[in-house]
């Protein structure tokens, strides 16, 4: 049954906009089309959210002040880059997915916090976890990969393995994370990597039921 939600939760969630960082650093949500490579386009919604920026340099890990309005990039410079949108609370309802504030409670199905963290790696030996939340890095060093080869995915809470999580690759769903949190992914196409995971945490006296966080990882890959 976890398992059976988590796939409907990734289904849900890949139908909606999807998130990434593009070269220059600026934070971009879309669709990315059938591959990530395919044109992109910003959306000034992002800039609604609260959000949590890092940036990784020479092993170090610095938080980015500053509000979205003034500035969306992360910083182009960075080894590592990573926001984290909190997106608010959601509610399922037999109408469709809306705001938990506006639903009826009657008619509630489930209901969730949105939390989404979206990670760029511009130097592929700094593949770490940052240790900042749900996020997706690397078991192994992939520089040096191509297409065809397989990536040895990480998926962490707080730099900790998390089993179970749902893997999507280019809009596809690959599998779960094993029990030390890694999944392997075959890259499809040079360019840049879309890779997106799902992971649910059941909350107890809360307004939601449970918080439902998205994680995505992009690379460049030649």
């Amino acid at each position: 049954m976890h398992r059976l939600f988590l796939l409907l939760a990734m289904a849900a969630t890949l139908a909606a906009h999807e998130y990434w960082i593009d070269a220059s650093g600026e934070l971009q949500r879309g669709h990315l089309g059938a591959a990530a490579s395919e044109h992109m386009h910003k959306d000034e919604a992002v800039k609604q959210y609260p959000s949590e920026r890092y940036c990784r340099q020479s092993g170090g890990v610095d938080e980015v002040k500053g509000a979205f309005g003034v500035s969306e990039r992360v910083g182009a410079a960075c080894d590592t880059m990573m926001v984290i949108l909190h997106l608010g609370d959601y509610a399922k309802t037999p109408y469709g997915i809306v705001a938990a504030s506006e639903a009826n409670p009657a008619m509630v199905i489930g209901s969730w916090e949105s939390i989404e963290s979206v990670k760029r790696l511009n130097r592929l030996s700094d593949f770490a976890p940052l240790g900042k939340g749900f996020e997706l890095s690397f078991s192994r060093d992939p520089s040096g990969l191509e297409a065809g080869d397989k990536m040895r995915v990480l998926a962490t809470y707080d730099g900790a393995p998390k089993a179970g999580a749902v893997v999507a690759y280019e809009g596809r769903v690959v599998g779960t994370t094993d029990e030390a949190g890694r999944i392997n992914v075959r890259i499809r196409h040079a360019g840049l990597q879309q890779i997106r995971a799902t992971l649910r945490q059941p909350l107890t006296n809360a307004p939601v039921a449970e918080r439902l966080y998205n994680a995505t990882l992009n690379l460049e890959v030649k």
